[in-house]
């Protein structure tokens, strides 16, 4: 299973990616550095091996409330858990991620400790214990 990771930043992705190969390093972490490329991502990749959406939501061009709504809008996509990893904490955006389909809001942490225990806490869940309903392509 995959993990995509949607963030143009590509500082905080080095980071995302450190973290993920301290705390799961077996799991494939496929990295989109705009809302374009992740779409271009999934159109190749089967959803049935997509465990869950890390999404950053400020972003340029298409930014991750529009990759929520775009999601929302295809059925064959509309399932994959999204975990919203962003620097916001404004209630607005949380709410709003939330309105619009997201399945958790976490605010990036600044320590590099915290960030591991976030994503260990991340794929413990969505990645291991979370069970998807095999592909949901109707």
């Amino acid at each position: 299973m995959k993990t995509i990771l949607v963030e143009d930043n590509i500082a905080e992705a080095r980071l995302t990616q450190f973290a993920y190969s301290a705390v799961a390093p077996t799991t494939e972490l496929v990295h989109c550095n705009s809302g374009t490329s992740f779409f271009e991502t999934l159109e190749k990749t089967p959803p049935e091996t997509i465990a869950y959406i890390l999404l950053d939501l400020n972003m340029p061009a298409i930014s991750g409330f529009d990759v929520l709504k775009m999601l929302a809008a295809h059925k064959e996509w509309s399932w994959l858990p999204t975990i919203v990893l962003t620097s916001s904490s404004n209630q607005k955006d949380i709410l709003a991620s939330y309105e619009l389909g997201a399945n958790a809001y976490v605010t990036k942490p600044i320590l590099m400790d915290d960030l591991n225990k976030i994503i260990a806490h991340i794929h413990k869940f969505w990645g291991e214990e979370n069970r998807l309903p095999g592909y949901a392509g109707f």
